[in-house]
């Protein structure tokens, strides 16, 4: 499930489309060209080998993209992390460690504290304690469960090098609440038991290397932010009126009544 060759580190979007899904971001308000100011979120995981993967995704991220990025990686819950200094190296966006009640905007990177678990809701971040006996669900799911009831088909959900299988569950969420999912391929990543129990479910988008991911995922929320457009646009123009639909279904009777009219005169005649 390739795509084309990423553009040059950081470049700013070219497409006609990508520049459609960051009309505004670049205002003031830094949202995109929305009626209800919307944008898309995307919630990252991975834990062994994942910073190198999060560095190549980051450093090929177009920093107008109009997207939000929400980091999960795993940490040592008994150590200050310092994911923020080491990914803000490859990005020219801003990158914060993420603050129970911290709004997400576009253009931004947000990265999970050490021993918190992370939600969103209405896109506001909560960073809640966790749980003292973790079960199946890691941080990486509960993060990504709550994207999907947040943010529904602009939900993104992305996994990339880790071992076990962190994210699975989450990504299932992401598609049942019409997102798309991305996940890092095998053979590119340190360790690739999370990719491959990601793809196991059959409810992957895109399998690519983290470098190659912006440009498909770029690509995916023009497609989206179209799509939201044209159907709102449907929407507000309501059902064609009822003389117009009655003009056309006595047009295409009067179109049928002609050709079986022709078709029993020529019958009626029979062969020359």
């Amino acid at each position: 499930m390739g795509v084309s060759r990423p553009k040059t580190r950081r470049q700013p979007l070219a497409s006609v489309g990508a520049r459609s899904l960051d009309a505004g971001a670049r205002g003031s308000t830094g949202t995109p060209d929305s009626e209800d100011g919307a944008f898309p979120v995307v919630g990252i995981g991975a834990s062994a080998g994942g910073l190198d993967a999060f560095k190549k995704l980051l450093s090929a991220m177009p920093v107008d993209s109009g997207m939000a990025f929400v980091l999960i990686p795993h940490l040592d819950p008994t150590h200050e992390s310092l994911m923020v200094e080491l990914l803000a190296k490859q990005t020219a966006m801003p990158v914060r460690e993420a603050q129970d009640g911290m709004p997400v905007r576009p253009n931004h990177v947000y990265v999970i504290p050490p021993n918190a678990d992370l939600t969103i809701g209405q896109r506001v971040l909560r960073v809640v304690p966790p749980p003292t006996r973790r079960g199946s669900q890691t941080a990486i799911d509960v993060f990504l469960h709550s994207l999907a009831a947040d943010q529904r088909q602009r939900a993104v959900g992305i996994i990339l090098s880790g071992t076990g299988s962190h994210g699975t569950p989450g990504i299932r969420d992401i598609k049942a609440a019409g997102g798309t999912v991305m996940v890092q391929t095998p053979e590119s990543a340190e360790h690739d038991q999370m990719p491959r129990s990601a793809i196991a479910t059959g409810m992957v988008d895109h399998i690519l290397p983290p470098e190659r991911m912006p440009e498909a995922l770029v690509q995916c929320m023009a497609q989206l932010q179209y799509r939201i457009r044209n159907e709102r646009e449907r929407a507000l123009a309501g059902p064609p009126p009822r003389h117009a639909q009655r003009a056309t279904y006595l047009g295409c009777l009067a179109a049928s009544w002609a050709f079986f009219s022709a078709f029993f005169l020529m019958l009626s005649k029979g062969p020359a």
